[in-house]
């Protein structure tokens, strides 16, 4: 084996260390950015479940989810036409 051989094969070796490097360097670096970017999403996540939250413990103080006291505005409303007979004719009869 000449020199040449011998240089060519330690470039070739050297050309394939560093494409592994930079491969192994990349992924490193794009594992952190997915687990960073992972991270920002689950944070954005869970400030909308607590404004929900917070929502609908609102709703639920202020009564909207009693639906007794629902019907009974809604036949007020409708100046005594009973609730079933309002739902059934649709929003746009009265």
């Amino acid at each position: 084996m000449n020199l040449g051989n011998k240089i060519s094969i330690c470039a070739g070796a050297g050309v394939l260390f560093a494409t592994v490097g930079a491969i192994g360097s990349v992924y490193l670096i794009s594992d952190g950015n997915r687990v960073n970017e992972l991270r920002a999403l689950m944070s954005s996540t869970m400030q909308q479940a607590e404004t929900v939250t917070a929502n609908m413990v609102e709703l639920h103080e202020r009564g909207a989810f009693n639906t007794t006291a629902l019907a009974k505005s809604l036949t007020a409303v409708r100046s005594g036409v009973h609730v079933s007979d309002s739902v059934a004719a649709g929003p746009c009869s009265a």
